[in-house]
Order: C-alpha cells, then sequence, then structure tokens
C-alpha cells in the first residue's frame, strides 16, 4: 500500500514539474511554422536576426518578432497607358507579366513597397521603349517591344529582390479615326493585290493561247486532231467540218 502512495506521489510530482517546464517555456517561447511558399524574417529587439526558412521554429516572443513574407510568383497587369509614339501618334499600349520575391531581406528593407516600385519601374521602361518607336515600327516589330522591356527592366527589378520571370505586350490599341484609316490601307492594299493576281492570270492565259495559236499554224495537222477529239468527247449534236477542196451542197 505505501508503495502504491509513493509512485502515485511520484508521478504527481513529475506532473507538476511537467507543467511548470511547459508554462515557463510557453511563457517565453512561441512555435511558429513556416509554410513551403513563405518565408521569415525574425527581428531580435526590432533588428533583423535572419530569414527564416519553411519549418517549424521557436520564438521569444517578449523580444522577438516574425514577419512573413509570401514568395510565389505574382500576376504584373499595367492596364492601358496614354504613350506618344515617336512620330507623334497616340497610341495606348497594356503589359502582363510575372514577377517573384527572391530576396525578402532586401525586398522589405529596401524600400516601402517593392511591388509598387518595380511596377512603376516598368512602366516607365514601357513608355522609353516604345516612344522611341515609330507606329510603323510598333505595328510591324510587336514582337521586339517584351524583350526590350525585358531587358532594361530587369535588372531594376533585381536591386529590390524581385526577379521579373515575364513580361509581354498585350495590347496596342489606336484611335478610333487612326484604326479606321490604318482598316481603309490594308483593304485598299488587299484589292490591290487581288488585282494584280487577276492581270497575272489573264497574261497567262493569253500567252497560253498565243503559243496554241501558233503552234497550230504551224502544224495543222494538230487542229484535226483536236476536232477528232472533241468528237470523240462529244455525247450527241451535230459536228460540221469544213475540209479542204469540197463544196457545201446548196
Amino acid at each position: 500500500m505505501k508503495d502504491a502512495i509513493n509512485l502515485v506521489l511520484f508521478i504527481g510530482i513529475i506532473f507538476l514539474i511537467y507543467k511548470l517546464i511547459s508554462n515557463t517555456v510557453r511563457a517565453y517561447l512561441r512555435k511558429e511554422i513556416i509554410l513551403e511558399d513563405n518565408r521569415g524574417l525574425l527581428y531580435k529587439d526590432g533588428k533583423f536576426a535572419k530569414l527564416l526558412e519553411p519549418g517549424a521554429h521557436w520564438i521569444n516572443p517578449s523580444k522577438q518578432t516574425l514577419t512573413r513574407v509570401d514568395i510565389r510568383p505574382r500576376a504584373l497587369q499595367i492596364p492601358g497607358q496614354e504613350i506618344l509614339c515617336k512620330d507623334n501618334v497616340g497610341i495606348k499600349i497594356s503589359v502582363t507579366g510575372r514577377i517573384k520575391l527572391v530576396d525578402p531581406h532586401l525586398a522589405c528593407h529596401s524600400d516601402a513597397d517593392w511591388y509598387l516600385t518595380c511596377y512603376t519601374r516598368i512602366q516607365i521602361e514601357v513608355r522609353e521603349v516604345t516612344g522611341s518607336m515609330t507606329l510603323e515600327e510598333l505595328l510591324t516589330q510587336r514582337d521586339k517591344i517584351s524583350p526590350q522591356v525585358l531587358e532594361r527592366s530587369a535588372p531594376k527589378c533585381k536591386e529590390l529582390g524581385a526577379e521579373l520571370l515575364e513580361l509581354n505586350i498585350r495590347d496596342i490599341m489606336l484611335p478610333g479615326e487612326l484604326k479606321l484609316a490604318y482598316t481603309q490601307v490594308l483593304k485598299a492594299r488587299k484589292e490591290g493585290e487581288a488585282l494584280l493576281e487577276k492581270a497575272r492570270g489573264e497574261s497567262a492565259a493569253l500567252r497560253n493561247l498565243a503559243n496554241a495559236a501558233k503552234v497550230m499554224e504551224e502544224n495543222p495537222a494538230l487542229l484535226q486532231l483536236r476536232a477528232l477529239h472533241a468528237m470523240a468527247e462529244s455525247k450527241g449534236g451535230t459536228i460540221v467540218l469544213g475540209l479542204p477542196g469540197v463544196t457545201m451542197p446548196k
């Protein structure tokens, strides 16, 4: 009986010690979980201490502060902005892309809003590149605009701890009257191409007829062979042949 009481007392003491240690740990430490697509910025007494990778971490709430930062790629949408081309024609250009945070420490401590700053810098580069081109160049060399803007914008985003993954010109919008003028020019161009192609076909047909006439003139027997071929293909009707030296009855 005495051994059982001592065992119960021992278990009780162990439990009390565990609770005391647990409460002490909870009072000074807190478990924080950093998810896979996040990073943690740990501050001690208001100063940056280190970058926390995904996983479980114990921090002291009385002295340490944790800030989570999402590092997943973000969509970049720059709606149509008014731009004046090199030949003083006003257009609107919209841009899409993707950007990712690769250095949370640099991004959060170098600028109050790294995303907005990158957005503004890309917007300026779009204006610089397109403003140095004529409208004709913009429309005919559209696929060359995005690489130029990406090349110029990427280093400026990298200064803020971000990586510009991709950038594409989505739309080039022309004023209504200019769009109508270009439509008419394109229509006239297509009609001219159609007329030219028709003229080429007619010229080819006339050349073929002239060649055939010349061949038959030089070889009269070919005309008779052609007549016999026509008779063979005929499915009825009357065929009148005029033969040399034969007088038709009256």
